[in-house]
C-alpha cells in the first residue's frame, strides 16, 4: 500500500507537460476568437463598401440631366472597383432607379437598370413606371425627382459562412439631381436619344 502511495504522489506533483495541457486549451478559444474578429472585420467592411458604392452610383447618375442607358451600365459596372475586394459577381447585383413625385405626392419609378452582378434580387422601391415604395420614411418632395441607387450582396466573412447560411445585406441611397431637377434616360450610346 505504501509504495501504491509513494507512486501516486510522484505522479500528483510532476508537473510536466502542464502546460501543453494548458494550451492545448486555450488555443481553440484563441482561434476562435481570432477568427471572430476577421470575420466582424469583413462584415464591417462589406457594410462600408456597399454604403460607400450606393452613394458613389446615386452620386453618377444624379450628376447629368441626360444618360444613355448604355453610360448608366458603365457607371453600374464601374461600382465593382468601388466594392473591392468584394466582387459583385453571382453575389451582388446593383440597381438604380429615378422616382418622381407628382403635385399630389404619389411617386413613380421612371426608369429603372441594374447590373454589375448577376444575383436575383428585385428593387424594394418597385419596378420601372409602378409605384415607387421609398425606403424608411423618405418622401420624395412634391414635383421632384430623386435618384436611389440599391446594393445587394451576399456574404462577407470566411468563418461564419463555412458553418451557416450566407446572409443577404442590403443598402441604399437617395440623391436628387444637379441640373434642372430629373436625369432622363435615352436609348441612344452617346445620352442623346
Amino acid at each position: 500500500m505504501r509504495a501504491i502511495l509513494e507512486r501516486w504522489h510522484r505522479f500528483a506533483g510532476d508537473h510536466k507537460g502542464l502546460v501543453f495541457v494548458e494550451f492545448a486549451f486555450v488555443v481553440p478559444v484563441l482561434a476562435l476568437m481570432l477568427l471572430g474578429v476577421v470575420d466582424v472585420g469583413r462584415y464591417f467592411l462589406a457594410h462600408q463598401k456597399m454604403q460607400r458604392t450606393a452613394s458613389t452610383v446615386a452620386d453618377l447618375v444624379a450628376q447629368d440631366d441626360s444618360l444613355s442607358v448604355a453610360e448608366v451600365q458603365e457607371i453600374i459596372t464601374a461600382s465593382r472597383f468601388v466594392m473591392t475586394p468584394f466582387v459583385l459577381g453571382e453575389n451582388g447585383v446593383v440597381t438604380v432607379s429615378s422616382v418622381s413625385a407628382n403635385e399630389d405626392g404619389d411617386t413613380v419609378i421612371n426608369w429603372q437598370q441594374s447590373g454589375g452582378g448577376t444575383l436575383a434580387e428585385t428593387s424594394r422601391v418597385g419596378t420601372a413606371g409602378g409605384a415607387a415604395t421609398m425606403p424608411g420614411t423618405f418622401v420624395v418632395p412634391d414635383e421632384q425627382t430623386v435618384i436611389v441607387a440599391e446594393v445587394w450582396y451576399v456574404g462577407g466573412g470566411f468563418f461564419v459562412e463555412t458553418f451557416a447560411s450566407k446572409p443577404t445585406y442590403y443598402h441604399t441611397a437617395i440623391i436628387r439631381p444637379r441640373g434642372v431637377g430629373s436625369t432622363e434616360l435615352t436609348s441612344g450610346s452617346d445620352g442623346s436619344g
